[in-house]
């Protein structure tokens, strides 16, 4: 603790040391897809990320992963700064994968989509 002997040297003193602060640094958040359901899925998850020091930001695959069978999942970090990520879930019917679910999570936080029910009824929760 920094004590002042003159009171108004304390602003200054606490502007300089506010100052010299690091900027808060933007968060990783976990991106998780789950099979729970009865079923194989495919699942890719895309993400708005920062492009190197600007302001920028890009599309690009953050995770991808065709096959993933019952109680199996993929998880992937989205980067500090990504502004958006979506995730496809796509369920496996015996001769081709369909879609179950698309979502859109903006602002960014850590979730986790499970896949749920049979290759006829079948949903995404989060």
């Amino acid at each position: 603790m920094i004590r002042l002997r003159h009171a108004s040297l304390a602003l200054p003193a606490l502007a300089l040391l506010l100052a010299a602060s690091p900027p808060a640094e933007a968060q990783e958040h976990r991106i998780c897809v789950e099979n729970r359901g009865g079923f194989v899925i495919s699942t890719q998850i895309r993400g708005m990320v920062p492009v190197g020091g600007t302001q920028r930001t890009e599309e690009r695959v953050l995770g991808l992963q065709a096959g993933i069978p019952v109680a199996q999942g993929l998880c992937v970090t989205a980067p500090s700064g990504t502004t958006m990520v979506e995730i496809l879930v796509r369920v496996f019917n015996g001769s081709d994968f369909l879609e179950a679910c698309r979502i859109r999570v903006q602002p960014v936080r850590a979730i986790t989509v499970t896949a749920r029910g049979t290759t006829l009824q079948f949903s995404c929760t989060q």
